[in-house]
């Protein structure tokens, strides 16, 4: 039989689902979809923050997370070359964007 579930996760999942459905789960489906959905609750931050601003003709969003990484070496490096791909692609991109649109 598998572990149960945390009671902080399923209180969360359950309070976004109809009552009659949220009742319906046994022990063993509750630990799946926790064992599946549950690790985007688990990442603690010390900073979490998110802002939106206005520029131009459109409005855009910032999110900021700060904290300890707490990953393994091998997946902290993997995901730091991804990082400065996508940054560098995002800047580019936004760069290329703002090009157009001020010629507009």
């Amino acid at each position: 039989m598998p572990p149960l579930p945390s009671q902080e996760f399923i209180a969360r999942f359950r309070s976004r689902l109809p009552a009659d459905v949220a009742r319906s789960f046994s022990a063993e489906q509750l630990a799946a979809i926790e064992q599946a959905f549950g690790t985007r609750y688990r990442a603690r931050h010390l900073l979490a923050w998110q802002g939106t601003f206005r520029l131009g003709k459109g409005r855009y969003y910032v999110t900021l997370y700060f904290g300890r990484d707490e990953r393994a070496r091998s997946a902290a490096a993997a995901a730091n070359g991804i990082m400065l791909g996508l940054a560098l692609a995002t800047a580019v991109s936004f760069s290329i964007g703002f090009a157009l649109w001020a010629l507009a």
